[in-house]
């Protein structure tokens, strides 16, 4: 019945496909775009996935037990192969080559090879943690966001594979140039952001019918995963049980109006300025109420705003109020004219005027207010003008245009340290005299800008033509599929969560205690800081606790395993004898300022042998 209904939602796409393709489609939503804000795109997403690789916590990975890893989704396979699971050093390894690839990925290098793999890996290593704790969804929209990004070519722009191809002299799209590809990749991310909040926003309706919003609801949900297993710390959310139920009831309309309204960021440049900042403080509000983390998606919320038009604004704010530095180079020499078309790339604010001092330019064009600059001296290296600090040359120069290229300012302190600027005029020196080893030009060489050539678009083939639109209507078919069918099969997901309506007013918590064998008293204990994630534990906890579903002897053996684990390296004196769960149950509608949170419901006490 599944597969049926897939395969009738995968006959949507050519239709669809063609639908997007409209001509006037493309020109009122996708728009166009420079390489440079696909490339910005590309280094904020694989930035967050290199994130959540450098934190994997992979010894919940090794420690955990072989009966509670899964079969989860696409690495299904990885259960039949042990050492995944329990070599410290294979899960290192994998940890770091991740991390390795998704930032090669993020700075642009070799980026048709090292995204894809940083998928893929990432891909397994967040499985591979997931499979031995539960399918949660953080760090999985940005995954889905670098798939489509390996379908673009998001290295044209801010990239080391770009500025690797100027430094050979081959041609690059220039920076500046609108084309519409740039906004296809562009908007196949922001899709592959929104659809799960429409998904989302759907499955409470769906689920939970139009009251889902009631504040019952919202307060059960918000506190029955935020009391925390091992302090007497309660959540803010306790101590606001009491307030009146049109905030929580506004509070969950907010939910419902922002993740079903998340879909319109895809049509309406208006909502992009504002949208993304009720969606950031979405989530920061599940924090604070709920102690769940989402930072993944309050930084995504960064790649709707235009930031080119912000760049350019503050560009010409800085222009007005500071002069431009004028750049005078040779420009008969090919390793200049490559450096120049580089430094003009990462001119953000456009704080640099670049001149070859071999054009007939008239001296008046120049800044230099000083006495007429020396012919050879513009011959033996760069001059570097600063309109009221005077002149500059060589290895001084580059320290100049460091302290207005952003991506330079991290150096620029170092450059001016005695011992490196000593150094750095010896290095240019050499490089100036043997500039022209490299590569010499004559008065027909081109100029910085003739690299970035601008190539009029040939006509496509028609799959070519079809191929972004393709993507977009796979996006929306597959992940309203995914949702409609119940799919939860890693990665795909219908983001189904918190989308019941529970009708109960009253919420169970627990206190877990271990005793020492130093003395009898009880302290805190979290499973979690020896066994796997805090998910897990409660779902164990709640069901040994129900009266329905008693599964106590799972919960023994479990809490068994992981404290005789940690008793083997432990300090004689800190080595668990005793844990104790005791359950509580707070009618939070009832009692909404109870100081206890509730009454004891009953408890487990577990030796350890």
């Amino acid at each position: 019945m599944r597969s049926d209904s897939l395969l009738a939602w995968g006959l949507a796409i050519p239709p669809l496909t063609w639908a997007l393709h409209n001509a006037w489609f493309r020109r009122k939503f996708v728009g166009q775009a420079t390489p440079g804000t696909l490339g910005a795109v590309r280094l904020v997403v694989f930035a967050i996935l290199a994130y959540f690789a450098w934190t994997v916590p992979l010894w919940r990975i090794i420690e955990s037990h072989s009966e509670d890893r899964q079969a989860l989704g696409v690495i299904g396979w990885a259960r039949n192969f042990a050492w995944m699971y329990e070599s410290p050093v294979g899960l290192s390894v994998l940890a770091w080559i991740t991390v390795v690839f998704c930032l090669l990925a993020m700075i642009g290098l070799f980026t048709r090879i090292t995204a894809p793999l940083a998928v893929l890996f990432y891909l397994v290593l967040a499985g591979l943690i997931r499979s031995v704790t539960t399918f949660n969804h953080a760090g999985i929209v940005p995954l889905y966001c670098a798939g489509v990004l390996c379908f673009t070519r998001c290295a044209d722009g801010f990239s080391v594979d770009r500025w690797r191809r100027i430094g050979k002299g081959l041609p690059v799209v220039p920076g500046d140039e609108m084309r519409e590809h740039y906004a296809w990749g562009r908007y196949l991310v922001w899709a592959a952001i929104v659809l799960p909040y429409l998904t989302a926003g759907l499955s409470k309706i769906v689920t939970g019918g139009w009251d889902w919003w009631h504040a019952d609801n919202l307060k059960f949900h918000a506190l029955r995963n935020a009391f925390p297993l091992a302090s007497n710390k309660m959540p803010d959310i306790a101590y606001m049980a009491g307030w009146p139920d049109w905030i929580f009831a506004g509070l969950g309309i907010l939910t419902l109006v922002a993740e079903l309204g998340a879909v319109l960021l895809l049509f309406s440049p208006l909502l992009r300025m504002i949208a993304p900042f009720a969606l950031a403080g979405m989530h920061i509000g599940i924090v604070k109420l709920m102690g769940i983390h989402f930072w993944d998606l309050v930084f995504l919320q960064l790649l709707f705003f235009d930031w080119r038009a912000i760049r350019l604004r503050l560009a010409g704010w800085i222009t007005r109020r500071r002069s431009m530095l004028q750049v005078l180079y040779d420009g008969h020499c090919s390793l200049c004219l490559r450096t120049v078309a580089i430094l003009r790339g990462l001119d953000l604010f456009q704080r640099i005027q670049f001149i070859s001092f071999r054009q007939p330019t008239s001296p008046q064009s120049y800044s230099h207010t000083g006495p007429p600059l020396d012919p050879a001296a513009l011959e033996r290296e760069m001059h570097v003008i600063k309109p009221g600090k005077g002149v500059r040359a060589g290895y001084d120069g580059y320290v100049w245009i460091a302290s207005v290229v952003p991506i330079l300012w991290l150096v620029y302190p170092l450059l001016r340290l005695p011992g490196i600027s000593a150094m750095g005029r010896g290095a240019y020196a050499w490089v100036a005299r043997k500039r022209y080893i490299f590569h010499t030009c004559d008065t027909h060489c081109a100029l910085p800008r003739a690299m970035e050539t601008s190539v009029v678009p040939q006509r496509k083939a028609l799959w070519k033509n079809l191929l972004m639109p393709g993507l977009l209507a796979t996006l929306v078919v597959g992940q309203l599929s995914v949702w409609q069918t119940k799919f939860e099969y890693y990665p795909f997901s219908g983001f189904r969560m918190f989308s019941e309506r529970v009708r109960a007013t009253s919420v169970d918590r627990w206190q877990v205690y271990v005793y020492r064998a130093a003395g009898n008293e009880k302290q805190y204990l979290d499973l979690t800081s020896f066994g796997p994630k805090v998910t897990p534990v409660r779902r164990w906890i709640r069901a040994a606790f129900s009266e329905k579903n008693n599964q106590r002897q799972h919960l023994v053996e479990r809490v068994t395993f992981y404290a005789q684990r940690y008793n083997r390296t432990a300090h004689p004196a800190q080595k668990m004898t005793r844990v104790e769960i005791i359950a509580y149950r707070w009618n939070f509608a009832k009692e909404p300022h109870d100081p206890n949170f509730g009454v004891e419901t009953g408890r487990i006490v577990i030796p350890i042998p």
